[in-house]
């Protein structure tokens, strides 16, 4: 009698876990999900084709005017990309904002810099590393947590659940009903 009671446990905990298997890919199958894989993807390509393609207009006959604007924006908008398909504009927004502010910051710097005249205005030299290491570490942040946008719109998307799972209680020698909610 014993190993029939421990046969019928094990054969409804075994149920207990394909059921609860199962709901979680239902759950997984959603539509509408995104690939935070995609969402770094895109913050990267962004980012790296508009630079790399402003650098290399940069030659002799290159356009200052053509250049300055496909870095600026590689710089500026590429690395918040991911977080636009990732629905979460705020973070690409604000970004950019922090990038265009820098930016601003490290040109008024380089304005004041003349290195084949042979003035160093260190003030200058520090305003301008200051800004391009803000808006630096500002684009690679925005890269790196593009996949982060793209997790939270899919938890968005998860709706409440609640499961059911049998347990067995060996000391008492009674079965057990278990209640998972997920919100």
């Amino acid at each position: 009698m014993r190993s029939t009671k421990v046969i019928i446990v094990a054969l409804v905990m075994m149920l207990g876990a394909e059921l609860s298997a199962a709901q979680e890919a239902e759950i997984g199958s959603q539509r509408g999900r995104i690939s935070p894989l995609v969402a770094a993807g895109l913050s990267l390509v962004s980012t790296a084709v508009p630079i790399a393609a402003g650098f290399a207009l940069a030659g002799p006959e290159g356009s200052g005017g053509q250049v300055l604007a496909l870095v600026g924006v590689g710089v500026t908008i590429g690395p918040g990309v991911g977080h636009a398909y990732a629905h979460n504009t705020p973070r690409l927004t604000r970004g950019a904002l922090i990038r265009l502010a820098a930016g601003a910051i490290a040109v008024a710097g380089a304005r004041n810099i003349d290195p084949w005249g042979g003035t160093h205005d260190g003030n200058a030299w520090i305003v301008f590393v200051t800004g391009g290491t803000v808006c630096a570490a500002s684009a690679v942040y925005d890269i790196a947590s593009a996949h982060s946008s793209a997790n939270s719109y899919n938890r968005s998307l998860s709706a409440a659940s609640i499961s059911f799972q049998p347990v067995y209680f060996g000391e008492e020698h009674a079965l057990g009903l278990s209640v998972s909610l997920r919100l």
